[in-house]
């Protein structure tokens, strides 16, 4: 019975270390790479048009960096779900008033994306209309 106990334990703790050096490599898999004909917003800060990565650190971070893999700024998201996966991954940005502001990041065959809080600035729009979109097509 105690030789039982022991290679049971044994076999947890191989398959605790096993999960811990998978885990880091899942999270480098859950980035977006893409090239922004644009400039465009992500909350108070512009950046200019260019190759970019969007990488998940965390369920609801995504860090942008760019071409160097620089970190560049973060920002909170919260999930968004969709019937279809999208066959490819995808980067949804939104125009209003002249600007492109980053709104949505999906990854391909994954029905849950990514929504970034969009700021609130103190103008309220008359107008109920959806801001007009451009989807980015993502570099391999």
């Amino acid at each position: 019975m105690k030789f039982s106990i022991g290679r049971f334990l044994a076999s947890l703790a191989a398959g605790v270390l096993l999960l811990a050096t998978v885990a880091p490599a899942q999270v480098s898999e859950h980035a977006v790479k893409f090239a922004a004909p644009f400039e465009f917003t992500i909350g108070q800060r512009t950046f200019p048009a260019g190759s970019y990565s969007l990488v998940r650190t965390e369920p609801y971070l995504l860090e942008l960096r760019d071409a160097d893999k620089r970190s560049l700024t973060r920002v909170v998201t919260r999930s968004v779900q969709t019937l279809e996966a999208p066959e490819e991954s995808k980067v949804l940005f939104y125009s209003e008033n002249g600007r492109h502001l980053l709104g949505q990041v999906w990854l391909g065959r994954e029905t849950l994306g990514q929504e970034i809080y969009r700021p609130k600035n103190g103008s309220v729009v008359a107008s109920h209309r959806a801001p007009a979109e451009a989807t980015i097509a993502v570099t391999k």
